[in-house]
């Protein structure tokens, strides 16, 4: 085993407070422009209903003028159909105007004078029926500028509508962006959260590795006993089961040992564990310093106890392959498993 550790400033972390920041930013950016689409969506919705409202009442008004000005050229019509009526008897009265003693008739005097009184009144509604055929010149005139205002409100209108649905697109498009930020921004702060956690793990593990090299056990490394007489058939690391094809860990070796072969203690110690194992059997773990413990087993019920003291050499039980062949061996410091070739004597 070889003892190192480096350690420097870590890029991964950086970059990923980076990102945060970066995708933190451009979150606040987003939310700021679908506020002010939103509120530009707003004042065109106001203007287009003002517009509407301002050419509703102005259609009122126009349609009431009318009504009454037609009312009035009706009245109007029939005083003028009345005077011509009275205009023509006059005519007749005059062609008699060669007998003169119907002219001296009081009824034909009375006669002349209505006629001149309906025709005086005749030429005022006359008067009265050009004006009122201005003011409906007028209105009409009126009506045409406001149906001119009409169509430029509808198109100010479609426009508003266009402008609303161009808006509501941008609002869709920048709603789904800052989806996309939001779970990115995530993923970067989870990935951030799993750099600190690997970060803190490792210096775990240095510090851990300071202790290992720092406790005097270290210093058998590569002289501990053999824990039985058989050849390793498994080694320690990362291999790939047969059966399943699924890549594991092996925290330790396996020896190729047969039932009952004598197990030893590698090292001086004191037994720290004595006891079953759920679906592999019974262990032995003997603490040989603070840091150091090794690891024996399956092995047959008669081993040591717990705090037994133990010596170098010394048997501890025996090896028990009725479920599991062979002898399975750990060296570990702290919680980090060791390589056990590289401790054992050559």
């Amino acid at each position: 085993m070889t003892w190192s550790w480096s350690h420097a400033a870590d890029p991964s972390l950086i970059d990923e407070q980076l990102q945060v920041r970066s995708l933190k930013t451009q979150e606040r950016n987003m939310i700021d422009s679908l506020d002010g689409l939103w509120a530009e969506q707003q004042a065109l919705a106001q203007k287009k209903m003002g517009l509407e409202n301002q050419l509703r009442t102005q259609e009122i008004s126009l349609q009431q003028k009318m009504t009454e000005l037609v009312r009035r050229q009706n009245a109007l019509a029939s005083q003028r159909y009345q005077g011509r009526r009275s205009l023509h008897v006059l005519l007749n009265l005059q062609r008699l105007s060669g007998l003169r003693y119907i002219l001296e008739s009081e009824r034909v005097a009375e006669a002349w004078l209505r006629a001149r009184w309906m025709k005086w009144v005749f030429q005022r509604r006359v008067v009265d029926i050009q004006q009122i055929a201005n003011e409906i010149k007028t209105v009409q005139n009126q009506k045409n500028d406001v149906e001119q205002l009409t169509i430029k409100i509808k198109g100010l209108a479609d426009f508003v509508d266009q402008t609303t649905r161009e808006l509501n697109e941008k609002t869709d498009v920048l709603q789904k962006r800052l989806a996309e930020v939001r779970e990115s921004r995530e993923l970067h702060e989870r990935a951030l959260f799993d750099v600190r956690e690997m970060k803190a793990a490792l210096l775990t593990q240095k510090i851990a590795y300071q202790r290992c090299r720092e406790d005097p056990f270290a210093l058998l490394q590569g002289q501990l006993l053999w824990p039985v007489v058989a050849p390793i058939k498994n080694l320690f690391g990362r291999r790939m089961d047969a059966p399943w094809g699924v890549s594991t860990f092996q925290s330790g070796v396996v020896f190729g040992a047969d039932e009952n072969d004598e197990v030893v203690a590698t090292s001086d110690g004191v037994v720290a564990f004595s006891g079953t194992v759920k679906n592999f059997g019974e262990v032995v773990m003997i603490q040989h310093s603070p840091a150091f413990i090794t690891v024996y087993g399956p092995l047959k019920s008669d081993h040591v106890v717990r705090s037994e003291n133990v010596k170098g050499g010394q048997k501890i039980g025996r090896v028990d392959a009725t479920n599991n062949p062979g002898l399975y061996f750990e060296v570990r410091c702290g919680t980090i498993a060791l390589d056990p070739k590289e401790w054992l004597s050559r």
